[in-house]
């Protein structure tokens, strides 16, 4: 049961990973090293972002943790809908309304090889943010790196 069951997972793992694969090449016109730059930025999420906030500061909770990743995956997703569907300042400016500078600033915010960058400093200013502005400051001895900086000075 267990063999015919792993068999039918990878099948099927196997036809949706050529699937993808298919429709990447379909769909790009770029190389797939530029593809893969473009995923691996946009799937980046913020984690590096909330590692900064976690080892540099002494703010950070589940709460704020959350709002940061949800508000670097909000960012990430819009940018990779403007890039992957080619949506262009002119479509912007007809569908919103708006200036054609402030369509452009719309599509092109950051390039999207830098959109995990700008994720993840936003994942780190979204939940500093709202760390610093709804919980209270904790004491963590030893645990960030500040915290442990004052520990060994005060060793001394």
């Amino acid at each position: 049961h267990f063999v015919t069951a792993a068999r039918l997972v990878s099948a099927l793992s196997c036809l949706l990973m050529m699937g993808g694969a298919f429709m990447f090449y379909r769909l790009s016109d770029l190389t797939l090293q530029d593809l893969g730059t473009k995923l691996g930025s946009v799937l980046g999420g913020g984690i590096m972002g909330i590692y900064i906030l976690g080892f540099m500061t002494t703010r950070g909770t589940q709460r704020s943790v959350a709002y940061g990743v949800a508000a670097a995956v909000v960012f990430s997703i819009y940018m990779a809908i403007i890039d992957f569907w080619k949506i262009t300042p002119e479509q912007i400016s007809s569908a919103l309304g708006v200036s054609q500078y402030v369509a452009l600033w719309m599509v092109k915010p950051v390039h999207i090889y830098y959109v995990g960058l700008a994720g993840n400093l936003l994942a780190f200013l979204v939940a500093y943010f709202v760390a610093s502005m709804f919980e209270p400051k904790r004491d963590l001895p030893g645990l960030t790196f500040w915290t442990e900086m004052n520990a060994a000075e005060e060793e001394a």
